[in-house]
């Protein structure tokens, strides 16, 4: 039976555990490298690719007595005035003795207090700023100052053409990227099969639980994580042994069984027809504001394929898709 008192508990460790980052060791790495070389970078992938995981787990390992590097949320932090208060806080907390004392006047007079501090208290040890969630950094400006300042900038996005909003000065600092790729339908099973282990336990759920969950997330690991935990709740709300795919939430509603993505897909298809597969994902990106990777793609083919709304003709490079019923 499961246990209902140990769920807010394993559901807290779950997202702590290294199951958020299965296949992004290679990421964590690069992230590495980046911070210890002092290399400007710019990390971008779609919402739910273990950014943000794999940004804090580099951090961990960057940090000691002699390297600092800080993280900050622009999506707390979305002017160049709130950057400046959290940086400052950030390094105030990791000072032993003095600490910075700036007064609240222009952003040009903190940014010149701050210089100065810096100077003084050992600025060597605050080697990187990592601004996390980029796109929602309404001033850009600040990057330009925290590369004067000396510092090694990360920027994390799940827009990739976010990085075409940072002045052109700033932007010939970011010629090291680091992709995030969608996870493949095969990993995200074998994710959720992992997270499931950790919530739930061994032998109180399904094969197809995972499955499912995988399908439902979209690529997105914290939406995924969400339902795994939905679905258990309902498990132990029917006092079940076992939780299986049947407890998933069915969020969307009755009929709305395609993702948006594939709604503009669709859509194309609607007004050219039939369509080579490389010139399909050319009208898919140009229409849409984030568009997924061509893997990505390839599965919402499959998938539109498999619901017969689609028919896909010859095969790889050749291959032709054509809409039915239109």
């Amino acid at each position: 039976m499961i246990e209902e008192h140990k769920l807010k508990l394993n559901f807290q460790t779950l997202r702590e555990t290294e199951t958020r980052l299965l296949y992004r060791e290679e990421e964590v790495e690069k992230i590495l490298v980046s911070m210890t070389s002092g290399v400007h970078t710019f990390i971008y992938g779609s919402i739910g690719t273990g950014k943000t995981t794999a940004v804090k787990r580099a951090i961990e390992k960057f940090n000691d007595a002699r390297n600092k590097a800080l993280y900050i949320s622009c999506s707390t932090c979305k002017t160049v005035h709130a950057v400046l208060k959290e940086l400052i806080s950030q390094i105030n907390a990791n000072l032993v003795s003095a600490k910075i004392v700036i007064e609240i006047r222009s952003n040009y007079d903190i940014l010149q207090q701050l210089k100065a501090a810096l100077r003084k208290f050992e600025r060597t040890s605050f080697k990187v700023v990592v601004l996390d969630h980029f796109q929602a950094l309404e001033e850009t400006g600040i990057v330009d100052n925290l590369i004067e300042m000396g510092f090694a900038v990360i920027l994390v996005s799940d827009d990739a053409k976010a990085i075409g909003r940072l002045s052109p000065s700033a932007q010939s600092y970011f010629a090291n990227t680091i992709h995030f790729e969608d996870y493949t339908q095969e990993q995200l099973v074998k994710i959720f099969h992992s997270k499931a282990r950790h919530l739930i336990g061994e032998g109180l759920y399904t094969e197809s639980l995972a499955t499912k969950v995988a399908k439902l997330s979209n690529g997105n690991i914290m939406y995924g994580e969400t339902l795994l935990l939905a679905a258990t709740l309902e498990a132990v709300r029917e006092k079940k042994e076992c939780v299986d795919e049947t407890d998933v939430p069915e969020l969307l509603p009755s009929g709305e069984t395609i993702s948006q993505d594939e709604k503009i897909i669709l859509e194309v298809l609607k007004e050219l027809n039939a369509v080579q597969g490389g010139e399909l994902y050319k009208k898919y990106c140009e229409r849409t504001k984030f568009p997924k990777a061509e893997r990505t793609f390839r599965n919402y083919m499959k998938d539109l394929c498999e619901k017969n709304l689609v028919k896909a003709i010859g095969t790889n490079k050749g291959r032709v898709y054509e809409i039915l019923g239109n």
